[in-house]
C-alpha cells in the first residue's frame, strides 16, 4: 500500500463513538424544578399551619372567635410569616359559622395599627374566595360578607383617590367587584346582613366608592344590577 492511500484510510477511519448527547426531554426541566421548589415550601407551610387549623376545625361555633383569636396570638408571639397568618385566615373564613360577622376573620388581615392596600386586597380576596368554595352556603352568608364590608370598606374609601383617577397597582375595586361577583344571583334573595348592624350604611358607601369609577368596563358590568344597593 502507498503512502498515499495510508493516509487517506486513516483520514477516513470514524472518531470513536462518544457518549449520546442527552435529548431534550433527558434534561432536568428548570421550570418543573421551580415548581417542586414551590410545592415544597407549600407543604412546610400547610404544616406549620395545620395544628391551628385542626382547631379550628374542632371548635363549637361558640368557641371560634376565641380559638381563633388566640392562634393568631400565638402566631404574632412567634413572629410567624405573613403568608401562615394569611394561609391560616383564609381556611378560617373556610371555616367561619355562616350566622357569625366576617369582622372576626377579616380584622387579622391587618398587621399594623392602619390597613395597606395590600392588606385590603389580601383580605378581599379571601373572603372571595371562601365564598366561592362555598357555593351552597352563599345564601346564608350575609353576616360574613356584610361584616367584611364594614371592615374594609371605609378604609378602601381613604385609600383611593376621590375622583376616581388612582391608577392602583393594588387595585381595591377590581377585589371589590370580584367579591360582588360571587355574592350576586339574579334568582338569589339579595344577603341579609348582621341584624343588629344595618346594613345600608356601609354597601352605601360601598356603591359610592365605585361610583368614583364609573368608566371603568368592570364598574359597568355589574351597575345595571338592581340589586346592587342592596347587597355588594
Amino acid at each position: 500500500m502507498s503512502e498515499d492511500e495510508s493516509t487517506k484510510n486513516v483520514a477516513a477511519t470514524p472518531p470513536p463513538r462518544t457518549k449520546k448527547p442527552a435529548k431534550a426531554q433527558d434534561v432536568p426541566d428548570a421550570s418543573a424544578a421551580r415548581q417542586s421548589a414551590a410545592e415544597r415550601t407549600q407543604q412546610k407551610l400547610e404544616e406549620r399551619v395545620r395544628p391551628h387549623i385542626e382547631q379550628l376545625a374542632a371548635a363549637e361555633p361558640s368557641a371560634f372567635q376565641r380559638v381563633l383569636d388566640a392562634s393568631i396570638r400565638k402566631l404574632t408571639n412567634e413572629r410567624a410569616r405573613r403568608e401562615d397568618r394569611y394561609h391560616l385566615l383564609g381556611a378560617a373564613l373556610r371555616r367561619i359559622p355562616t350566622e357569625m360577622s366576617g369582622l372576626v376573620v377579616v380584622k387579622h388581615f391587618k398587621m399594623g395599627s392602619e390597613w395597606t392596600k395590600a392588606e385590603i386586597e389580601s383580605a378581599l380576596n379571601a373572603v372571595t374566595a371562601a365564598v366561592g368554595e362555598r357555593t351552597s352556603e352563599v345564601g346564608q352568608m350575609g353576616p360574613i360578607v356584610h361584616g367584611t364590608l364594614v371592615s374594609l370598606v371605609d378604609a378602601a374609601r381613604k385609600q383611593e383617590a376621590l375622583d376616581g383617577s388612582g391608577g392602583e397597582q393594588v387595585d381595591l375595586i377590581a377585589a371589590l367587584v370580584r367579591l360582588h361577583n360571587v355574592t350576586w344571583h339574579p334568582d338569589r334573595e339579595p344577603l341579609k346582613g348582621i341584624p343588629e348592624n344595618p346594613t345600608a350604611k356601609v354597601l352605601s358607601q360601598a356603591s359610592e366608592l365605585l361610583f368614583r369609577y364609573a368608566n371603568r368596563a368592570d364598574v359597568q358590568g355589574i351597575s345595571g344590577r338592581p340589586t346592587l344597593e342592596k347587597v355588594i
